[in-house]
């Protein structure tokens, strides 16, 4: 009794999340806006696992006794979670199955396989994976010891499970068949090989393909299923399957302690790239012995592993939510209203005549852009002083300091280093800002 005026914190941001779920599934609201509400979810969940859920996992590991507000250790926080996870996505895979059909009632479509393709788009997508795709992806051989080769967290990979050549089957007889024991008993485990595909970058999940109307679409990792067989020349597939691993991102930096905060940020995100994982999503189609493999190699525990009979990672889904077209399935777009008072004058002049109140985002941003701007060239500026929490790839505000800091004005901007996964691009920010010959003070 003593701790039931209280709710905790992780299960209630679930609740949280699904209620965002509930907008995807909501009637009222245009199918490309359901599924961008889905891609939301998706992105949710990763980073609560990636920090809320690789804290307590810490936690665990380390024998914490403490409890939270609510009364749960971490091992009864981390059973609560997957109970209430596992739940989760099957309504995500519902949702989903839901939208597809509903959207391909509206010639907006995902292909799958060379069945639901003609001999012209069959031919299309074969040569885009010969010319495009084979160049961007490196198929990884899992070696003797069973290590699986370092994949970055959150990266969408395929699996590959073959048969092997006479020469490569060095276990003993005895060996064999203890492993085989252990096995799915319809397979011939003796003779498997494991091949990891991950997916290449700069390609996008999303793959066109011509269609005469509409929008037909073919997510990478099914073209790569595919054709795989022209990247694995000679090579009998027994299955393929895809699947994404999840880092522990939880992972603290005490800059009272450091010397230089630039350098151990930086080794944070590189020890962020081999943290342990603490989830493994493979679709449900995939054997048993597969699924075992990818456990094994990955060192992930029953209780880390997640199943979907939809798609990996429906974040990526987003990207078909924006389209171009189809403006029935979207909400009417809603563009920041201009500050009048601010159109086709210098900032400074405006100001002068008295204090300027925008809303944002119903007003545009454009204002406080042009300000900068206008200070980064006017004659009278003689310094700048700014903050950045973070940073886009193509700052507008970053190249507007830099414009000041080149034209000899001085220019001190602080940048924080810890905005939790944008630290990288912050970095990348500041390197440029300092290069320029901004003075950066490093945020914490």
């Amino acid at each position: 009794m003593k701790y039931s005026r209280y709710i905790n914190r992780e299960l209630s941001w679930l609740d949280f999340n699904e209620r965002v779920l509930e907008e995807a599934d909501c009637k009222t609201n245009p199918l490309l806006e359901r599924l961008k509400f889905l891609a939301i979810t998706a992105s949710n969940l990763d980073e609560f696992f990636m920090v809320r859920v690789g804290g307590l996992a810490l936690n665990t590991e380390t024998q914490s006794a403490l409890t939270g507000i609510a009364g749960l250790d971490a091992g009864e926080q981390l059973k609560a979670i997957r109970k209430k996870v596992l739940a989760f996505n099957e309504m995500q895979d519902n949702c989903f199955h839901e939208l597809e059909e509903l959207l391909a009632n509206e010639r907006i479509c995902r292909v799958s396989s060379a069945e639901d393709l003609t001999e012209d788009q069959q031919k299309y997508l074969r040569d885009f994976f010969v010319d495009e795709v084979m160049s961007t992806v490196a198929p990884v051989a899992v070696d003797q010891t069973g290590r699986l080769p370092l994949l970055t967290g959150a990266r969408l990979c395929v699996c590959v499970r073959m048969k092997a050549h006479p020469e490569t089957q060095l276990m003993s007889r005895k060996e064999r068949a203890a492993k085989k024991s252990e096995l799915d008993a319809s397979d011939d485990p003796v003779n498997d090989r494991f091949i990891v595909i991950p997916l290449g970058k700069s390609i996008k999940r999303i793959v066109s393909v011509p269609f005469s109307e509409g929008f037909v679409y073919i997510l990478l990792e099914d073209l790569i299923r595919m054709f795989v067989s022209e990247l694995l020349v000679g090579q009998e597939i027994v299955e393929t399957s895809t699947f994404r691993l999840t880092r522990n991102a939880d992972i603290s930096l005490n800059e009272d302690d450091l010397s230089d905060l630039l350098a151990g940020m930086e080794q944070l995100l590189t020890h962020r790239k081999t943290t342990g994982c603490i989830r493994l999503e493979i679709v449900d189609s995939a054997s048993l012995r597969m699924r075992r493999y990818l456990q094994d190699v990955a060192d992930v525990e029953e209780e880390f592993v997640y199943t979907t009979s939809g798609a990996i990672d429906y974040n990526a889904f987003a990207a078909v939510a924006g389209i171009p077209g189809f403006k029935n399935l979207k909400d009417a777009p809603w563009p920041p209203q201009q500050a009048p008072e601010f159109q086709n004058r210098n900032p400074f002049d405006v100001i002068a005549e008295g204090d300027r109140v925008l809303n944002h985002p119903y007003q545009s941003y454009d204002p406080v852009i042009d300000f900068i701007r206008a200070a980064a060239v006017d004659p009278n500026v003689i310094a700048i002083k700014q903050t950045l929490y973070r940073t886009a790839r193509d700052s507008k505000v970053a190249e507007a300091l830099i414009t000041a800091a080149e034209n000899g004005k001085n220019v001190t901007c602080i940048v924080e280093l810890k905005a939790r996964f944008d630290e990288a691009r912050n970095i990348e920010s500041a390197r440029r800002l300092e290069n320029a010959g901004v003075d950066v003070i490093y945020g914490v």
